[in-house]
């Protein structure tokens, strides 16, 4: 499958938007996304025989589009999902990969507005996604963003730290991950009327640094594996200290395995 990322930028205050001005924005675009593929050739190669990357220069498609609706229309995300606009036709989640297509399809997006929206699709096979994030989500699920202080994460990490699971420097994202999966086990249990339901927590992990050697994070390829813990009765219902060390203890088996398998 593709998958997709899309950055979204307003018109700037008394700036003139004009058929030349777009074509200019859309060469610079181009360009660079053309020394982009330098860095990183083997998207701009081609998919051989399912098992390997024959790195012929084919390069990456680029679309320049015009959009007949504003850019409020997309960012506000109804659940008809205009968001999908952005991006190249019938490219993310797209399962049925060609094996002479793009392993990279970018679009640049002109709204009625004046506002613009840079996206691109990558393909699965070639990359994780692990330096970006996924701003597109398939219907019907629906995404929400929460903003966590800089003072609350770390009052955060002081409980677990301070608790008996023995977790002693758990990471941004572990203690916040424990939080919002209590919450969201508490949430079901509430509306199933008190009764217990069975939950997986899946985290996604990032191998590069946990290779020996590690590997740079801007390595290209399929670097990531998955993590689960599962609460399959009442008796698990888990602190968020006990999540962490859950966590940490997955994170510290899978880099085991990891490393017998790739190395």
């Amino acid at each position: 499958m593709y998958i997709p990322i899309a950055f979204f930028y307003p018109r700037p205050l008394h700036h003139n938007i004009n058929k030349s001005s777009k074509q200019e924005l859309a060469q610079v675009l181009e360009n660079s996304l053309s020394k982009s593929l330098t860095s990183y050739y083997p998207f701009a190669g081609k998919l051989k025989d399912n098992v390997a990357i024959e790195c012929n220069d084919m390069g990456a498609k680029f679309l320049n589009v015009e959009l007949n609706c504003s850019m409020s229309d997309v960012v506000n995300l109804p659940d008809t999902g205009p968001e999908y606009l952005t991006f190249p036709k019938n490219l993310p989640w797209n399962t049925s990969y060609d094996k002479g297509s793009n392993f990279v399809v970018a679009q640049l997006s002109h709204f009625k507005c004046g506002g613009i929206a840079v996206s691109a699709c990558l393909s699965h096979k070639l990359g994780d996604g692990s330096i970006s994030s996924i701003s597109a989500y398939k219907p019907p699920y629906i995404a929400k963003r929460y903003v966590f202080s800089c003072s609350k994460i770390s009052a955060l990490k002081e409980e677990v730290m301070a608790s008996e699971s023995g977790v002693q420097n758990p990471t941004r994202n572990e203690v916040v991950t424990a939080l919002l999966y209590k919450c969201i086990m508490a949430a079901s249990r509430s509306n199933s009327g008190g009764i217990f339901k069975p939950s997986v927590l899946n985290q996604m992990v990032n191998l590069r640094p946990r290779l020996n050697p590690p590997l740079p994070n801007n390595s290209a390829g399929n670097f990531v594996t998955t993590i689960s813990i599962k609460s399959t009765s009442d008796i698990e219902q888990m602190s968020r200290a006990r999540v962490n060390s859950r966590v940490e203890k997955g994170k510290r088996t899978t880099q085991e395995e990891t490393v017998d398998n790739y190395w």
